[in-house]
Parts: structure tokens; C-alpha cells; sequence
């Protein structure tokens, strides 16, 4: 990790010391954390089901927001984002953002919780299949 020589003092995140401990295998790690995230979030989601999707939305905005307050208040990390330069960019991609959860947690909320995992995990075949047709 030759980037953290160049950044000075830094505090390791726990992923960040797995692969420190066991180098070239924190692809795992990182499936293994999103997919156990992303099943947490969707058993949250089934058994609020009494919630209406833009309330859960909200919640699930504000628990994602006290996360990253609380990661970046402990491992401080180099934030150099130019706003101005990217600001339509991070704007279409926040819209996107809010189009996926919106439909993800609606699919959740009226399709049995399998179903709507099955459907979730197709994502990366729709990704490639759509980036195949976009780029070529």
C-alpha cells in the first residue's frame, strides 16, 4: 500500500489491516462486508414494511449519514474533492442514487424478501450487459 507512505500519518481502517495481513485478497473482504450489509439492509427494510418507502428512505439516510460522520471522525480521511469542477457529475449521480433505493427498498417492500434479493444480486448482469451496450 504504497499510498499510504505518501500520506503521512493515517490510521488504518480494519479492512485497510486485512489486506496489510493478507495481501491481494480484500476483493473477498469487500464482497463479504457488502453483501452482509446489504442483507442487514434489506432484513431492516422487510421488517419495517408497515413504514412507506419515502420514510424508509429518510430513515436509512440518516443511519447512513451518522456512519460516515462517524468514519470520517475517526479516521480523518484526505476528502480533496473540487465541487465546482464535478458538480453536475455528483449531482447526476446522487439523483441515480436516490432512483436505485427508491425502487430497491419499493421492490423489498412488495416482493417476498427472496424474490427482491434475487432480483438485487442480477444487478451486475444488467451493469454489464448495459455498460456492453453503452461503451461498446
Amino acid at each position: 500500500m504504497e499510498f499510504l507512505e505518501a500520506v503521512g500519518p493515517y490510521r488504518l481502517t480494519w479492512l485497510e489491516k486485512l489486506e496489510l495481513k493478507y495481501p491481494g485478497h480484500i476483493g473477498l473482504y469487500y464482497m463479504a462486508a457488502s453483501v452482509s450489509f446489504m442483507s442487514l439492509n434489506a432484513l431492516f427494510v422487510k421488517l419495517c414494511e408497515e413504514l412507506p418507502t419515502f420514510e424508509l428512505l429518510f430513515l436509512r439516510a440518516i443511519f447512513t449519514f451518522l456512519l460516515l460522520y462517524i468514519y470520517v471522525s475517526k479516521f480523518r480521511p484526505d476528502l480533496q474533492v473540487d465541487d465546482k469542477k464535478n458538480r453536475n457529475l455528483i449531482l447526476a449521480l446522487s439523483g441515480i442514487g436516490f432512483v436505485i433505493a427508491t425502487f430497491y427498498i419499493y421492490g423489498i417492500d412488495t416482493l417476498q424478501l427472496s424474490e427482491a434479493i434475487t432480483v438485487l444480486f442480477t444487478t451486475p448482469m444488467w451493469l454489464g450487459g448495459l455498460s456492453w451496450m453503452v461503451f461498446g
